[in-house]
Order: C-alpha cells, then structure tokens, then sequence
C-alpha cells in the first residue's frame, strides 16, 4: 500500500446514549492495510443486564480479540482471512475462558463487522450483518454493502418501541420483558442461512459462511466510508443505493460528524433500546 495514495484521512467515535460501556471497536492506521469498525453486541441475563466478564461487557472482550487479530495479521491476507483468523481468537475465549458452548448464540459476545484492505491495486471489502461500507468511484458511481439485518432488526425495534409504550418509557422494564424476545431472535439469525439470518463474529464456526466480499480496482476509487450502523439510519439501510447517495451527501456537506448529526435527526430517541447508538466511522480519501 502507497501512502502517497492517501489525501485524507478520518476516524471518529460518538458514544451515543450508552450507560454500560462502550462495545464499538475500530482499527485503522494510515499505515497498515487493513481498516475495521466493529459493532459489539453482548448477551443479556434475565433481568436484561448485559453480562460483563471482568468489569467489561463481554462484547468488548471480543473486540479486544478482533483488534489483536488486525495487528498481527500478515499483509497478504484477504479481508476474509483476517475475519477467520479473529473469529477463532475469539471463540477460544467464550469455550475455555468463558466455558460457553458456541451453540448457543444468545450467550456469546460479537458482533457484526466491517473491513478494507487497500492492496497494491485493488480495493478488498469484507463485512456482515449491518456494519456498512460505501465506496465512492471516481466517475460518480457509488457502491455500498447490504444490511443483511434489516428485516430481524426492524421487527425487534417494532417489539421495542410497543415495549416503551406500554412501560411509560421506561428501559429498565422495557429490558427486563424484552430480554428473553432477544435471546430468541439471536438463536434464530445470528449465523444462520435463514431468511432474515445475518453474520456476528462470535466464534460460532457458521459465520464463516455468513461473510461477504467485494473487490474494487484501486484507481477507480476516491474514497472509501466504514461505519457501525449507529452512524446511519434504519430506514436507509433497506435500499444500498439510496443508503449510499444519502450517506456520501452527508458526508460531503458536514464529513463523519455531519452523517451521524442528519442521521440522528431523523431518528426518535424514545423509540429505541438507547436514546442514541455508539456510532464508529472511517474514512479514507484517495489522491
């Protein structure tokens, strides 16, 4: 990789509406070639704590694992390779620390994930469920991933907000009722080839087939976005190519900053889990 190639270059985090810690892992060095976000997920128990391991969630743990896999990985892995490589890093520890069984994905910490590489030549995408990347070409074209969650998260965050509703807004006691609906909707998709099914890196042997690939020649590109989904809006995931028009927008009226502020704007912060996502984004911008 040339870093001649790069003219800009841009990370940022916002913790939302977070009371547990933040989960949202990034990992991005002008240096290296590979650039990740993250989107940390934990179990929750019966009164719909997220279960913690040491004082921290057990998704940051696996964030932890992923970030470690990023820096050691060989420079001639695939987005894919580096994906395996931490996804087995992580399901030693929920077997022999944790002692959980990777069959059961309501108890194990992940979470989807998105990654570049930026090769000699070629742009590599690997990614799951509904962490985002949008690659913008330099004929205009835009290009942007598939949320593969989108169904299972728009019917939970329909339970949800009927929740709220009926607690008078209350997230304690919406937690508490919805916990075991979310342990269900985990063994259901997470890692499985069902409708509605999606990718969580988690350790489960399954996500492998649950990652996607793209590929880009390297001089058609002007830039290339990483997001968590906290960054961007539900609604615009439906589509890729409307999610990637509003999104590089946004971008290029108010940069990272400006996708997450319209993005928020549109949202309802009484009618989620939280009043406002941990949002992780990336950008890299090529001469």
């Amino acid at each position: 990789m040339s870093l001649a190639r790069i003219k800009r270059y841009e990370t940022l985090y916002d913790p939302g509406g977070i009371d547990t810690g933040r989960e949202d892992w990034l990992f991005s060095n002008p240096f290296s070639p590979f650039h990740l976000v993250y989107d940390g997920a934990s179990p929750r128990d019966e009164k719909g704590e997220k279960v913690r391991w040491k004082n921290q969630t057990v998704s940051w743990h696996c964030g932890l694992l992923l970030h470690q896999a990023c820096s050691v990985a060989p420079q001639n892995f695939t987005p894919r390779q580096l994906l395996l490589g931490a996804n087995e890093r992580v399901a030693r520890w929920q077997q022999e620390v944790r002692r959980v069984s990777l069959k059961e994905a309501e108890n194990l910490g992940g979470g989807p994930v998105a990654v570049v590489k930026i090769g000699v030549d070629h742009l590599f995408v690997g990614w799951a469920s509904d962490c985002a990347v949008l690659v913008a070409k330099k004929d205009g074209q835009l290009w942007a991933t598939q949320n593969h969650a989108y169904a299972e998260t728009i019917e939970e965050m329909a339970i949800v907000d009927s929740l709220m509703e009926k607690h008078r807004r209350d997230r304690v006691a919406m937690w508490r009722e919805f916990s075991p609906i979310l342990r269900d909707f985990r063994r259901r998709y997470i890692n499985q080839r069902v409708p509605g099914g999606y990718g969580v890196l988690n350790g489960q042997p399954e996500f492998a087939d649950m990652i996607e690939e793209a590929e880009f020649p390297l001089e058609e590109v002007a830039a290339v976005l990483l997001f968590t989904d906290g960054a961007t809006s539900l609604a615009d995931s439906r589509d890729p190519q409307i999610f990637a028009q509003k999104t590089w927008d946004r971008y290029q009226r108010g940069g990272l900053r400006g996708i997450v502020q319209e993005a928020r704007a549109e949202k309802d912060p009484n009618a989620s889990y939280v009043s406002y996502d941990e949002a992780t984004l990336i950008a890299i911008e090529f001469g």
